[in-house]
């Protein structure tokens, strides 16, 4: 399905928390061992797993082996269905760009279950050290737990499949809350503003920089459900959701956004524009980087609105009383008015016609300092429709006062 006109966004995995993920060194003429321990899972045992090792040098370079839990050891080479009740499959594989792959697969077979501590043995013949980059998968767990890497575990060049490839815009998960589990386990242990623990991260093996954008993800998505079976959910109540899939719907929205301000624009466009305008701070550094890209998605600047509000509430500048421009505007029949007050206290938000009348009030209750907004309908105040024309929308807070022009189109 993809084309050039379609922006792919493609969230970067959550395997920087568990250790699925191993980056290991094999010295030149020498050899390394990636211990595997295969544990219970919620409850439930490890009954198959499957890795994959890459490498970017000649596929004879490097050989393997592998020790099960009971003691006995087989070459990957040929073919070995069976060793110690187990079933084992492997291949050797190059890909057209030149990345070489060992891929196995076990099963439980005639044992109770994969269980226990197993060991993959990277021997490298070539005169140069290779780099090797292994990934761990049973049938119980998913991102962390399960099997998982004893040596070598790495949070680095762990962005998975689809965000690996060429013309996908991956983003990442940062934290806004502060959260480290579901329920608000961990409240306060990771720094809102903070790349959450499992964001993938890091450059594709041939070096490829993946990365580009990360935005809000940290368990503290809260999504309405319809319907899920199997879950003690009701209908129509909220969860949880946490995760770069959690990242993502934000920057699909954004760049669906700048498609609609821009009707024109094409995909090279809505990436530069994502890009251009992300947040840099104390978290992400000053500099792109594989772990934050380009920084953190601000869709107000994407798009071109708003960004006085976004700049104070970023710290990027002083604190005053701001009332900034409405978004869609002319509009029919709803737009979104941003404000921000520097400090505590009643705000008033209201819309008056060109004769001075008031014809709706939006806001009108104390509120705390910071970045606020409302959404106007279009009707009155008395819940009509209010006609086409040029609108004033006045905000009051401290003794000061601020006013935007709003067109409204039917």
């Amino acid at each position: 399905i993809e084309h050039s006109s379609i922006i792919q966004i493609t969230p970067s995995g959550n395997l920087g928390r568990g250790d699925k993920h191993a980056v290991a060194p094999v010295p030149p003429g020498g050899s390394v061992t990636l211990r595997i321990a295969a544990a219970d899972y919620a409850g439930s045992s490890v009954l198959a797993m499957w890795g994959t090792t890459l490498w970017r040098t000649d596929p004879n370079d490097l050989s393997f082996r592998m020790k099960s839990p009971l003691g006995s050891t087989v070459a990957l080479e040929g073919t070995v269905p069976f060793f110690d009740g187990y079933y084992l499959w492997f291949e050797k594989s190059v890909s057209p760009r030149g990345t070489c792959a060992m891929n196995v697969y076990i099963e439980n077979d005639l044992n109770p279950s994969c269980g226990g501590t197993w060991e993959l043995t990277i021997v490298n013949s070539s005169g140069s050290e290779i780099e090797a980059i292994s990934n761990i998968a049973d049938n119980v767990s998913s991102w962390a737990g399960g099997a998982e890497f004893l040596d070598y575990a790495s949070d680095q060049k762990n962005v998975t499949f689809p965000a690996t490839a060429d013309s996908s815009f991956t983003n990442g998960s940062y934290s806004t809350r502060g959260f480290e589990g579901y329920g608000g386990v961990g409240d306060g242990s990771i720094l809102p503003g903070e790349i959450s623990a499992f964001s993938g991260r890091g450059a594709r093996i041939d070096g490829h920089r993946l990365l580009d954008i990360c935005s809000p993800g940290n368990y503290d998505v809260y999504t309405t459900r319809t319907h899920q079976d199997g879950t003690t959910y009701p209908n129509g109540s909220y969860r949880q959701f946490s995760g770069t899939s959690a990242a993502g719907p934000h920057v699909a929205a954004a760049a669906a956004l700048v498609r609609q301000v821009f009707p024109s624009a094409g995909t090279p466009e809505i990436v530069e524009r994502l890009r251009a305008s992300a947040a840099r701070d104390e978290f992400t550094g000053p500099d792109y980087n594989d772990t934050w890209g380009y920084g953190k998605l601000r869709i107000l600047q994407a798009i071109g609105i708003a960004t006085g509000v976004e700049e104070m509430a970023a710290g990027l500048a002083p604190p005053r009383l701001l009332l900034d421009q409405n978004y869609p505007n002319p509009f029919n029949p709803t737009t979104w008015i941003p404000f921000y007050t520097p400090g505590d206290g009643v705000v008033a938000v209201k819309i008056y016609n060109v004769k001075g009348e008031l014809v709706r009030v939006l806001e009108d209750r104390w509120t705390s300092g910071g970045a606020h907004s409302v959404v106007w309908n279009g009707d009155d105040r008395n819940g009509r429709p209010a006609a086409s024309g040029l609108y004033f929308c006045v905000l009051r807070h401290g003794g000061r006062i601020e006013t935007r022009k709003l067109v409204l189109l039917r």
